[in-house]
Formats: structure tokens, C-alpha cells, sequence
């Protein structure tokens, strides 16, 4: 938190590894929820 260039720099660095991780979570669980329905 010592300069807005870092705020800015270091979560979009962060955020993307992360997002992909829970995309990645979400669609397994969706499809394990097919596969059980199904």
C-alpha cells in the first residue's frame, strides 16, 4: 500500500493465476454435478 502503481500492479499479476484456478474449480464442479445427475 505504499504506491497506487503497486495496488494496481501486483493483483492483476495475482488475480489472473487465481481467476483461472476457480474457473478451472467451477467447471469441475459442474461437471462432477452432470456426471452425478446423469
Amino acid at each position: 500500500m505504499i504506491s497506487v502503481g503497486r495496488i494496481d500492479e501486483v493483483p492483476s499479476v495475482s488475480i489472473e493465476p487465481v481467476e483461472s484456478l476457480l474457473r478451472s474449480a467451477f467447471l469441475g464442479a459442474r461437471t462432477s454435478a452432470r456426471a452425478e445427475v446423469a
